[in-house]
């Protein structure tokens, strides 16, 4: 029988997400690990001044999300298991992903840097580096977004937590953390995991906080900006170093990665 150390980020009061997953899950004779997702709306003043420094950038919703992805990366360091596949409730197996289970699992076996591999399809400039059956690969990516179904291992987790403790970023980031060295992002070219467009269109995030106006992404970039520069000027000399190499690496990988 297929196993994985996984996790899915779910609230008790929305016990109709909840049970959507459950029957997703038995389906391919799989039993679901809730994480029981921490709801920005909850958290007091004094305790969102804590744990976000995100300028503005996150919502109620948002930070609640991130903070519920740290707390299972956290959950993984005092485990002994080396990654952790992990699933937000909107998000749905396929029969493809069951079978390809263990040749991701050997892929994320073989990984000793920080890695993050994307379980869908994403835009971006890519590059295969691993077959998972005569069809299906896992590319090299140098962008990519979203969180509702990945895979991370240790060494990402830990990365990830020391630049989003407080909070800065949407916690799937991925182009940050990969410009500030602190990850390797891959993707597959098959969406493995995918997304219930119903429940997506009512998103908990949503219901609790609804979305801020949008602000100018002028604004944005700064803001951002500022952030990483304050991450990037607590590296020491030698790393530094090394993350102006693996930048330089990137333009050079750009000029002959396809781009999807």
């Amino acid at each position: 029988m297929t196993t994985m150390y996984h996790s899915i980020i779910s609230s008790s009061k929305a016990p109709a997400r909840r049970k959507s997953v459950e029957e997703n899950f038995a389906a391919f004779g799989l039993q679901p690990n809730f994480f029981e997702a921490i709801m920005g709306d909850e958290l007091s003043q004094q305790e969102l001044n804590t744990v976000s420094q995100a300028d503005g950038l996150l919502t109620l919703g948002e930070i609640g999300c991130a903070l519920s992805h740290l707390e299972i990366y956290k959950q993984l360091l005092r485990s002994s298991e080396p990654y952790i596949f992990i699933f937000e409730d909107d998000a749905r197996l396929t029969r493809e992903f069951v079978r390809a289970i263990p040749a991701i699992q050997r892929f994320m076996a073989g990984q000793d840097k920080p890695t993050v591999l994307s379980l869908h399809r994403i835009r971006g400039h890519v590059h295969p580096v691993f077959r998972l059956d005569s069809e299906k690969r896992i590319l090299h990516a140098l962008a990519g977004s979203k969180g509702h179904g990945y895979v991370i291992n240790r060494q990402a987790a830990a990365n990830i937590l020391k630049a989003q403790t407080p909070l800065r970023f949407e916690i799937d980031a991925w182009p940050i953390y990969q410009k500030l060295c602190y990850i390797t992002f891959y993707t597959t070219d098959f969406d493995f995991i995918q997304v219930d467009k119903a429940l997506a269109a009512r998103s908990l995030i949503d219901e609790i906080s609804p979305k801020r106006h949008k602000l100018d992404s002028k604004i944005v970039k700064r803001l951002k900006d500022r952030q990483i520069r304050e991450l990037y000027g607590q590296k020491s000399l030698q790393e530094k170093l090394l993350c102006q190499l693996f930048r330089l690496g990137r333009h050079i990988q750009a000029l002959y990665y396809q781009e999807i």
